[in-house]
């Protein structure tokens, strides 16, 4: 089952609960809550909302949270890029890039194309690969990890 919007959802539409997957074929502005049981599409941006998904968080454009955005996902989270927000995935989290961000992936974090970016204030919580000890905390710094993103990136 398919809930689609075909334009952008702003406050008016408050919050939109569905059980099945969500498609929006425009941006999620702030002081949204979104909430399924499947997968939600966006094609477009996301500003300040809340978004909560059963399955994978997918967005076309990217996330400019303003310090006010969350996206939980009980899978994977793809996205352009992800500015201040909170990102929460239970596996994969894939984007261009990240910056100023508080991130908890338990799967694998991701970037793609040809520069990857993750700031130096992005906090990133990684399952590690020992499943006996506890998540780990990483903190980013990114004229550390440039030779191994450079090196590792996927083309």
């Amino acid at each position: 089952d398919f809930l689609t919007f075909d334009r952008t959802v702003n406050y008016m539409d408050g919050k939109i609960t569905f059980d099945g997957n969500i498609k929006i074929n425009g941006n999620v502005e702030s002081n949204v809550e979104i909430v399924c049981s499947g997968d939600i599409y966006i094609t477009g941006y996301v500003e300040g909302a809340r978004i909560k998904a059963g399955n994978d968080v997918i967005i076309s454009g990217g996330v400019n949270g303003s310090d006010n955005c969350k996206i939980i996902a009980g899978h994977n989270v793809t996205s352009a890029f992800f500015e201040s927000a909170k990102i929460e995935a239970d596996g994969d989290i894939e984007t261009g890039y990240i910056l100023n961000c508080d991130v908890e992936c338990h799967g694998e974090l991701k970037t793609k194309g040809k520069k990857a970016l993750l700031s130096a204030n992005d906090k990133a919580k990684a399952s590690p690969s020992n499943p006996n000890q506890e998540d780990t905390p990483i903190y980013l710094v990114p004229e550390l990890l440039y030779p191994y993103f450079h090196k590792h990136q996927q083309p």
